[in-house]
């Protein structure tokens, strides 16, 4: 593949690992996100803080 010393493929495995994770971690919340939205549409909630106070209210004492 590449003609890369050793110390090249270490930098690469630090540099690269990471910002995969990072590329993962926000395509993962944009799903999240998405599907979120997509649930308070199918289920009448007009908005995720309005799913929250309905939470907050119904375990307040």
């Amino acid at each position: 593949m590449f003609d890369l010393t050793q110390d090249q493929k270490i930098q690469l495995l630090l540099v690269g690992a990471p910002v995969l994770s990072l590329i993962g971690t926000l395509m993962s919340l944009r799903t999240y996100g998405r599907l979120k939205k997509k649930r308070a549409e199918e289920t009448g909630v007009s908005s995720v803080d309005d799913d929250v106070a309905s939470h907050k209210e119904k375990n307040e004492p």
